[in-house]
This record gives C-alpha cells, structure tokens and sequence, in this order.
C-alpha cells in the first residue's frame, strides 16, 4: 500500500506587530512640532528678531531728604545698555514724549524704578528727583505715562514698574500705600492692545530692596534674566530671552529671596494682552552667570 506523501507545511512569512493607532498619531504629531520648531529656530538665524530700544526712568537720589531710598547711585541702572534719564521731572516728560518717534517694528521697554505714591482718589503717582511730598504739581501721573506709551507707534511694547512707596514722612508718619492693587485700574483706563506691563509684585505684597546691593530684589534678577539666565526658563534654550521667559524666572527667584529673608511672599506680575516678543539675544553656549541671594 502506497504511503501518502507527506507534504511540508509552508510557514507564513512572519509579521511585524503594528504599533496602537493613537501612539502613531502622537509619534506622528511630535515629529511635525519638532520640524516647525526647528524651522523657527532656523528663522531667528535668517531674519533675527529687532533689538528693542530700552529707556530707564531710574530715581535713586531725590532732592529731598525725606524721600531718601538709600539705594546706591553707581551702578543702579540695571542695565547697561539703557538710555538713562536725569529723572527731574523735566526729564521724564521729555523722555516720555520722545517715545512718539520710535517705529512699529521696533519692540520697547521702559523701565520706571521710583517711589510712587496714591493720591487724588487712588491714582497713581510716580515721584522724580526734584519732588515735594507736599506738592502733588511737582509728581508724574502714571497715567501719563500710560498714555505717551499708548501714542507711541511701537506695535511690542514692556512697561516695568519697580515702584516702592515713600518712606515714614517725621510730620505725616507712615502712610500706606497700595500700588499694586492701584495700578490694574491704571491700565484699564489707558487701554493698549500692544502693551505688556511687568509689576514688581502683586496686590498686598511689598516690595524688597537688598542693602547688599543697593537696589531692589526685583532689578537684581531682572538683570539677570536679561543677561541670559532666564533663556530656557519655563521653555526651550534657544539663545533668546523674552518677555514670557523674563516673567517667569523673576517670579520664581524674587518670591524665594523674600520667602527666605522676610518670611512673606513677592510674587511680580504680568499684565496687559500685548504679545510675547525677544529682550535680548544671547550666546546660547556660554555659560549664564552665576546669580546671588538665592
């Protein structure tokens, strides 16, 4: 009796198990925001974002003994790339009005670091050098301020506000003075589509200064953020430093210094719909400088 032959089973050729649906739509995905990040990136090299125009308006000295803040004059502006003004209140005004030549394309940044002080129903005033606590005709509104920075054509616009108030007055005593939760009501009655405002600290909160370095906690590490340390802060290193970027590393070193030397909280603020834009540009390989007081 003949024997069937046997015949070989053929083996299926074998086969790869496909990844799950959802993780080749997330690879997918992660790989186009990786291209247009890397396209952005390579943007900045062909057309770099403009180098915004900085003006301090920086009072350290005042004429008048009892408006004395006792920061150091040398070296207090913070940074030193700023256009610097004499801070008489002449000089503001001047300063201020000269904003109006500035171009759409160009980002700016005005720096105020002064006393300041409420007055006439809440509002805000900013003191110069050459102030009278008994003369309110020798202050700055704030809201003038705001408003030759809503006149001014620059469509990236940073206004930052390192305001203290004024010191125990010998004939008025201490009068408190609540800047932060003031200046919300400032802003709302100058509006500005293209404003960004940067606020030293938030409502009930006051603001430090550092014997050490003679000037406020707030320009300490806003100087340094400019300076490269806040690059990557919150985002990618990139070798720009923005105003988001700034914002972020400000709020974090400012709060734990005061957590840590006064026991309570400053926490600077980010206000205003303008747009995030670039402050500096920096080497993205050197090394950030290493930054005191905590």
């Amino acid at each position: 009796m003949n024997t069937p032959s046997s015949v070989p089973l053929q083996s299926s050729p074998s086969q790869t198990p496909r990844l799950p649906r959802w993780l080749r739509v997330s690879v997918f995905v992660g790989m186009i925001l990786l291209v247009q990040g890397t396209l952005a990136y390579m943007l900045t090299w062909i057309d770099p974002p403009p180098t915004p125009h900085f003006v301090a308006i920086h009072i350290t000295e005042y004429q008048s003994k009892e408006l004395s803040t006792g920061q150091s004059a040398d070296g207090a502006v913070p940074f030193a790339d700023m256009q610097r003004t004499g801070m008489k209140r002449t000089d503001i005004q001047q300063a201020l009005d000269e904003l109006a030549g500035r171009e759409p394309r160009e980002p700016l940044v005005v720096y105020v670091s002064a006393i300041a002080l409420q007055a006439d129903g809440g509002n805000v005033f900013i003191l110069p050098s050459d102030a009278l606590l008994d003369d309110a005709s020798t202050w700055v509104r704030l809201r003038d301020v705001l408003e030759k920075l809503r006149a001014c054509s620059s469509r990236q616009k940073l206004l930052v506000l390192d305001l203290t108030p004024p010191p125990a007055s010998p004939w008025l005593g201490f009068v408190y003075h609540e800047l932060a939760s003031a200046i919300p009501r400032e802003l709302d009655a100058v509006p500005d589509a293209d404003r960004l405002v940067l606020c030293a600290s938030s409502p009930g909160q006051t603001p430090h200064a550092s014997r050490e370095l003679g000037q406020s906690v707030f320009a300490h590490y806003f100087r340094a953020a400019l300076r490269g340390d806040a690059d990557g802060y919150g985002d990618l290193r990139d070798g720009h430093v923005t105003v988001k970027e700034v914002t972020a590393f400000v709020q974090a070193r400012v709060e734990r210094w005061a957590l840590r030397n006064h026991g309570e909280a400053q926490t600077p603020t980010l206000l205003g719909a303008g747009g995030d834009f670039t402050l500096a540009s920096i080497d993205i390989d050197a090394p950030c400088d290493a930054v005191s007081l905590g």
